[in-house]
């Protein structure tokens, strides 16, 4: 129990509660209706139908590759294993969303907040870990920080893998935390009152619950790989931690007991098992084009003549960090995590020959009765701590060196950031606990933190995407054209049809006539998405051109035809540029003397996109 409000106990759980209620808050408001980020449609589009393509011919796909689709349009089993550029996990998690609530944007970022709400909850777990027997106050300082972390929203609200790969990512290392305390013996000499089970949080494993954690540690860090392959820097982490700890651990027996543990080896063969569909899918992607998939490729300095332009490879170089980071994270928040960063690198270096029971911590502040004894191994000291969340923040950053820094790449620093704060301030509370000033300065850092969070929500440049979405779906309902999309390869055109085959025809055939200097990823989203899912079709400026020469004007009589001319303002191809629509509203303006129906605007008031109708 931690306080009475108006005769009602407040606990634990109220206050943790109320932080998952205000995360949720902050990552669910307009969920559906926030701007789109350029990256998402290339995830969401493939999610819906779990098809691997994204219309680029300079970026082609397997079900493009004569050598792997077959006449009749089928593919191979290993196609299905995974994608040309990313593994699996996200999009069989977005599919699944997308069939229960249909292809919406809303949809497409749920899995992505429901992760971030869940994050912060784990959070709070592996806080209670190090601090629930120490000082329970501090329990809740991380998980509230990381609640109102503008990235972390940012992130939560993104259809991007980032944030439920972050999920299984502190899923594992809670795990991990538990295993590497696998020996502990609760022999402390506890406080008055205390429980032994209390301060041990439940941590003490043993018999089946420790084999069930050494499963659940192979299994999410498996689902952690299978989310993306950044991942993979969790491996040093947990390697250079546990050399670390043995280096510094005056109970060297007890960490060495986990290397030669049998079920750690059972655990990553659950890892690789889990793994193994990416490992068959460039096994016969090798086999079928001389290289493995664009990531592995990258990694290995493979040919790849079937991507000339790996999209997944364009990101703000590492050179930009500093900037990137001071627009995600507020400067209070770089300064703190910058102090504790500073702090660990101190103690770690202080801590070499130390005896790791001479200790000024308290299992309370108040409590000055308090002596860990040294055969308890629980007993995780600030250097462990310490250690653990530096090797995480020098790991990340030494990925990044390689991926770049973006910013959705930048949230990986938050939890590791989020963690060292929490202990500096923890050490500061423990010397200006009584402190009016001190408590006034904390308050005022979150209530900056949740202002500088929640700006994300009205701070984001509208594109006038979101709004062109919705035009289309107040225009055409629930219905498809009459005239149903066609594709000339076999596989495409079997998606095609069925989808099609789900949704009510409507009364008169209609098409999307759209402007080819759109970015690729909104382009996926507005209209690629309705031609191959929704049975409506879509063409750019110059196909239709090449259609109407074909065919003639009688070959669109009686179509309703829209056409979508986007401004200089909105989110365009910056490697492209083509006068095509441009003509053609020329055209539509002088000749027909039409006017648009539909002009969407975005931030400062600029015009994004003009939507003309028309018939021939």
């Amino acid at each position: 129990m931690f306080a009475t409000f108006f005769s009602h106990k407040i606990t634990e759980k109220h206050i943790l509660i109320a932080i998952l209620a205000l995360g949720a808050i902050l990552r669910f408001w307009g969920l559906g209706s926030a701007e789109f980020y350029h990256d998402e449609g290339f995830l969401a589009f493939r999610s819906i139908g779990y098809l691997d393509y994204i219309q680029n011919d300079a970026q082609t796909t397997p079900v493009q590759w004569p050598a792997v689709s077959s006449p009749n349009g089928s593919l191979p089993l290993w196609t299905h294993l995974s994608f040309h550029d990313h593994p699996p996990l996200f999009f069989l998690i977005q599919y699944i969303f997308f069939n229960i609530f249909g292809a919406s944007l809303f949809a497409a970022r749920l899995p992505s907040a429901l992760a971030g709400i869940l994050s912060v909850y784990l959070v709070y777990l592996i806080s209670k870990k190090y601090f629930g027997w120490k000082n329970r106050r501090m329990v809740f300082f991380a998980p509230l920080l990381l609640s109102v972390s503008s990235i972390h929203i940012w992130i939560s609200r993104s259809s991007l893998q980032e944030s439920v790969q972050i999920f299984f990512i502190l899923w594992n290392i809670y795990w991990f935390l538990k295993l590497t305390d696998q020996n502990s013996n609760p022999s402390i000499n506890l406080p008055a009152g205390r429980q032994v089970q209390e301060l041990h949080m439940g941590y003490s494993l043993s018999g089946s619950r420790r084999d069930a954690a050494w499963i659940w540690f192979g299994v999410t860090l498996g689902l952690a790989f299978l989310a993306k392959y950044t991942s993979f820097y969790l491996l040093p982490v947990y390697g250079f931690y546990l050399f670390s700890e043995y280096l510094n651990s005056e109970n060297k027996k007890s960490v060495l007991s986990l290397s030669k543990d049998y079920r750690l080896y059972l655990s990553l063969l659950i890892t690789l098992l889990l793994f193994t569909p990416v490992i068959i899918y460039n096994f016969y992607l090798w086999k079928t084009v001389g290289h493995f998939d664009l990531q592995f490729s990258y990694l290995f300095g493979q040919n790849t003549p079937e991507w000339q332009a790996s999209l997944g490879k364009i990101n703000d170089p590492f050179s930009d960090i500093i900037s990137n980071l001071v627009a995600m994270y507020s400067l209070p928040f770089i300064l703190l995590a910058l102090a504790g960063i500073g702090l660990a690198v101190y103690r770690t270096y202080k801590s070499s020959g130390i005896n790791r029971t001479d200790r000024s911590d308290k299992a309370d502040n108040s409590d000055k009765t308090y002596k860990p004894d040294k055969s308890d191994t629980t007993y995780r000291t600030d250097e462990s701590y310490f250690i653990f969340w530096l090797l995480n923040i020098i790991f990340i950053t030494l990925m990044l060196t390689a991926v770049g820094s973006a910013f959705r790449f930048l949230t990986f620093y938050a939890v590791p950031a989020v963690m060292l704060i929490t202990i500096l301030v923890d050490r500061f509370a423990g010397i200006f606990n009584k402190e009016i000033l001190f408590k006034i300065a904390i308050a005022v850092f979150f209530a900056y933190e949740l202002f500088f969070g929640s700006d994300i929500l009205l701070a984001f440049p509208d594109f006038g995407i979101v709004t062109l979405d919705r035009y289309f779906d107040s225009e055409f309902g629930n219905t498809r054209s009459l005239a149903m999309p066609v594709s000339s390869n076999p596989h495409l055109d079997n998606v095609i049809r069925s989808h099609a085959s789900r949704i009510p025809v409507g009364d008169e055939p209609f098409l999307i006539i759209y402007d080819e200097n759109i970015s690729l990823s909104p382009r996926l989203w507005l209209f690629t998405r309705r031609n191959y899912y929704g049975g409506i079709p879509a063409f750019t400026v110059n196909q239709f051109r090449k259609f109407l020469n074909e065919r003639g004007t009688e070959g669109f009589s009686g179509y309703d035809l829209y056409f979508v001319k986007a401004s200089g303002q909105t989110y365009l191809n910056p490697l492209y540029s083509n006068l095509s629509a441009q003509e053609f509203e020329d055209f539509l303006k002088n000749e027909l003397t039409l006017t648009p129906v539909k002009s969407i605007y975005g931030y400062d008031n600029l015009l994004m996109f003009s939507v003309y109708k028309f018939s021939l």
